[in-house]
């Protein structure tokens, strides 16, 4: 039992996959899906009880399954969109042409490994999701680490990220990209702002459960700057592409014209500059409306203690103004 047994399994969620190909040819991209990106998000052991109930799944069981799978169906076309094309052999690597049909364009497949990587996220977060909804049903998943790092942050999915005010069109792939920098913006503009104590209760109520509508509140407040600065901080990076070779300017590769296959080009400087201006703005003036919010509900949050920095923005002999 696996979680891909054959080909009628992966054209389950891609009607263009033909009945003739053959499992143990794309076994390595399937395994690299699993591997790479199912493992880590769910945990080996949950990936492992799913599969071998694969036959007998239970109704709560069953859609958690079906996005697994369907995850890995995105990630292995992303995958074989690379080198699927080509066969390798010892006396060189070849692309196959048949009488009837010629080998997909260099766009084509760009396409194909761009859909396969959105669609391989977004029904990874959707497992992921289904399981924090349904952690009760399933206690490997509520009580391993992988859920902890899944819920380690104030905001923990796209759809989180966009409610909270910056829009990136629901991507979970984007929005994977984009953690490494929440968790630098949390660290750099939240933590200090909200205290120590504070802070733990409120991760801990994110982790756990439990929150009151007050509490809640405040979460959603949090969350608002928290996607401010996370956009600020990723920016910068986003156009780039580091490697062991060097540093160079994300940009399509490949020109000419198709009516299906989407034209991008880099964005100018001044574009981002403007971009990274509003959301400074924006995210600092989130940052106060927070420490106001806070002050006012103050005697709801013990746990909350002023920090210096905050006594000093409301000092009139300060020399920290806000404009």
């Amino acid at each position: 039992m696996a979680l891909i047994d054959n080909v009628q399994d992966i054209k389950k969620h891609n009607s263009a996959i033909s009945i003739q190909m053959e499992l143990s040819g794309v076994q390595s991209f399937i395994d690299d899906g699993i591997d790479n990106h199912i493992i880590p998000a769910i945990g080996r052991t949950v990936f492992n009880e799913l599969v071998a109930a694969k036959s007998t799944l239970t109704d709560v069981q069953k859609p958690a399954f079906d996005f697994v799978q369907k995850s890995c169906v995105g990630f292995l076309l992303a995958y074989f969109s690379v080198s699927g094309a080509v066969q390798i052999n010892s006396g060189g690597i070849y692309v196959v042409k048949g009488a009837n049909s010629a080998p997909a364009s260099d766009k084509k497949l760009m396409a194909l490994r761009k859909d396969g990587f959105e669609k391989g996220y977004n029904a990874l977060e959707f497992a992921v999701n289904y399981l924090e909804a349904n952690k009760d049903s399933f206690l490997t998943y509520k009580n391993s680490e992988e859920r902890k790092k899944n819920r380690s942050m104030y905001i923990n999915s796209s759809a989180e990220f966009q409610e909270s005010g910056v829009n990136i069109g629901n991507n979970a792939q984007l929005y994977q990209v984009l953690r490494t920098y929440q968790e630098d913006a949390e660290r750099t503009y939240l933590n200090n702002l909200i205290g120590a104590d504070l802070n733990t209760l409120l991760r801990g109520l994110i982790l756990n459960g439990g929150a009151s509508e007050i509490q809640k509140e405040l979460i959603k407040e949090v969350q608002r700057p928290v996607a401010s600065f996370t956009m600020l901080e990723a920016i910068p990076y986003l156009a780039l592409s580091i490697d062991a070779t060097g540093i160079y300017q994300l940009s399509e590769t490949v020109g000419g014209i198709s009516g299906n296959v989407e034209n991008r080009t880099a964005a100018e400087i001044n574009r981002v500059q403007i971009a990274m201006y509003r959301l400074q703005q924006k995210g600092e003036g989130q940052l106060e409306t927070l420490r106001k919010w806070i002050a006012k509900h103050k005697d709801q949050f013990p746990e909350y203690t002023v920090p210096d920095a905050v006594d000093l923005n409301d000092d009139p002999n300060s020399n920290i103004y806000f404009l």
